[in-house]
């Protein structure tokens, strides 16, 4: 692995970051990805909004606040929580 991403850098202490965060990923019971090795705010962050769609949060990146903007400028609340109950099952047509 590590001749792999050797052309990235600091290719000894990337291959432990990556074994060590696979080897959480499928054996560790983790509920959000920030509990996982070498996953940052941004990466929470994004979970949050894409996955969970918890447009509430309050995201440091800039392109995350930007897309927050965005999609509470085009969409009211109303739809906005309408959307978050479809993707939860809740809301069914």
């Amino acid at each position: 692995m590590a001749e792999t991403i050797k052309i990235l850098g600091f290719k000894n202490v990337r291959t432990k970051r990556i074994k060590r965060f696979s080897e959480q990923f499928t054996t560790k019971s983790w509920l959000n990805p920030i509990e996982l090795h070498g996953i940052g705010q941004y990466a929470q962050d994004s979970w949050d909004i894409f996955q969970k769609y918890d447009f509430s949060i309050n995201p440091t990146d800039g392109v995350l606040k930007k897309y927050l903007h965005w999609v509470k400028e085009i969409y009211n609340q109303r739809e906005i929580n309408e959307c978050v109950a479809e993707s939860k099952g809740i809301l069914s047509y």
